[in-house]
């Protein structure tokens, strides 16, 4: 929402008795920037003198430049600096003052913090964010969990000097605890430390949420998290007392009309009458005919929604989404806030992703396979928005979908370019490679680009902005024919377009 709507976010940090400065070495705002106000008050400002027990401590903050740049909305004018130049412009100027500790508080991800320690000089600690990496050690491993490495990570400066690198995976579900002990020149001595990850006393199974545990078994699952260096912690009474205030407030949120549906818009995974049929919790979505060739009204809708989130933060030329993603129709009258979370009920955010026209086809492909060799999971099956297709399930691997048109920027549909590199928005899950997805799963990190918006969030946008959901156009859902494994099987729109 552009410098006002950061300029509000940090007015919230100075009411009352709250004097919260924010930290950021390489923003400069534009001369009109209502952020500029508060650089001049301090209230944004390089980095910050914290003294503890006698001894200063310089906390330096940085803001990644590129992503920031061109995924969110900063106005005209409003500049992020290269990240390096200016974390070393603010260490340098500590350091001129006499403070030897120095803590960098960034926010560009785990693997940008390891390179920028090489490059600095002076930097002890970065704390970092943005990537949501958990680090830490064999025991959360051993549970499933995504340890990317060692918490701390240990790397040099471009002295030669250690820097101690953290970060604390995502949502509060981890605390980070550092311990550094520094010389008396205040470099770095010895560093560790531990993420600790916050589990709560109800324990339930994961396979049967409603399937209650003995006191054989929850005595178990103690000692083994004992063993494990974890620790299950009961809710506080005080911290439920003060969110019930919000839970109360968010209730009213999930009540809020944000748009009409025209028509019942209908779910379903799979066009045609064999794989998916009985998907939609009204009769007729089922038999209907728009829904026999091109699949669900829900799903193609929310590729539309990922799609237009993606120009807005930053750009894109198509979206792709899995049949799986979207969970109940919608009907006729009145979309609340509590119907976008229904339909789309998971933590799904966007991935941007650099794609050829022959890997877009390749993970499109993908999908199919891994719905014929799984089809009891329908979810995998593809939509799109500004790309369309003919797909074929009984034709072999590698030559189901023909007919790839992409839509360009003058809304005119032309053959998918299978050299031209197109960026595609879609959800993490699938940028995983989940659902049989492989493709994408393979793609580097430079040409993927983590957006962390929620999929919830641009459907209820999108919706919002729209104010009626209708159907969409025949001409705009991705699977213009569809014909299954038996071949006789066979839809396709032959009616008049809209």
């Amino acid at each position: 929402k552009g410098d006002q709507g950061l300029r509000r976010f940090l007015d919230f940090l100075h009411e009352g008795e709250c004097r919260t400065p924010a930290l950021s070495a390489n923003l400069r705002p534009g001369p009109a920037s209502s952020l500029r106000p508060l650089q001049l008050e301090r209230r944004i400002r390089p980095s910050v003198v914290l003294e503890r027990e006698g001894q200063q401590i310089g906390v330096v903050g940085l803001t990644v430049s590129g992503k920031t740049l061109d995924s969110s909305r900063p106005d005209p004018g409003t500049d992020l600096l290269p990240e390096a130049a200016s974390a070393q412009e603010a260490i340098d100027a500590l350091r001129a003052r006499g403070v030897e500790r120095i803590v960098l508080l960034s926010h560009q991800g785990y693997d940008s913090d390891r390179a920028l320690a090489g490059v600095l000089s002076g930097v002890d600690v970065i704390v970092g964010g943005d990537s949501h990496t958990l680090l830490g050690g064999a025991a959360l491993a051993a549970r499933g969990l995504p340890v990317a490495g060692e918490y701390p990570t240990l790397e040099s400066d471009r002295d030669g000097n250690p820097v101690c690198i953290v970060q604390a995976w995502q949502y509060s579900w981890v605390v980070g605890e550092l311990r550094i002990e520094f010389d008396r020149q205040g470099r770095v001595e010895r560093c560790e430390g531990s993420a600790h990850l916050l589990l709560g006393s109800a324990l339930r199974r994961a396979e049967a949420a409603s399937a209650s545990l003995d006191d054989v078994d929850r005595e178990v699952i103690r000692l083994d998290l004992a063993s494990s260096g974890l620790t299950a912690t009961a809710v506080s009474p005080r911290a439920s007392r003060v969110l019930a205030e919000h839970a109360g407030r968010r209730q009213v949120f999930f009540r809020e009309v944000i748009a009409q549906v025209s028509e019942t818009l209908c779910l379903r995974r799979v066009p045609g009458s064999t794989h998916d049929g009985s998907r939609s919790a009204h009769p007729a979505c089922n038999r209907d005919a728009s829904v026999l060739v091109h699949g669900g009204d829900v799903q193609q809708l929310v590729a539309q929604a990922l799609l237009q989130h993606g120009r807005r933060y930053g750009g894109a030329d198509l979206s792709l989404f899995n049949g799986g993603g979207a969970r109940v129709d919608l009907a006729r009258g009145a979309l609340t806030v509590g119907d976008v979370h229904s339909v789309l009920p998971f933590r799904s955010t966007l991935v941007r992703l650099t794609l050829s026209g022959e890997e877009i086809r390749r993970a499109l492909e993908d999908a199919a396979g891994f719905l014929l060799r799984h089809p009891a999971n329908t979810g995998a099956y593809p939509y799109a928005a500004d790309l369309r297709w003919a797909i074929e399930l009984n034709r072999p691997a590698g030559s189901r979908f023909s007919r790839l048109e992409i839509r360009d920027s003058q809304g005119q549909w032309l053959p998918l370019d299978p050299n031209r590199q197109y960026r595609v928005i879609t959800i993490d899950f699938l940028a995983a490679g989940k659902d049989g997805w492989s493709t994408l799963g393979q793609i580097g990190p430079d040409r993927r680009e983590d957006l962390f918006l929620d999929y919830a969030d641009a459907f209820l946008e999108y919706a919002r902005t729209l104010g009626v959901l209708h159907r969409p156009d025949m001409r705009d859902f991705s699977t213009q024919v569809f014909v299954d494994t038996r071949g006789d099987d066979r839809h396709s729109h032959t009616g008049r377009e809209k």
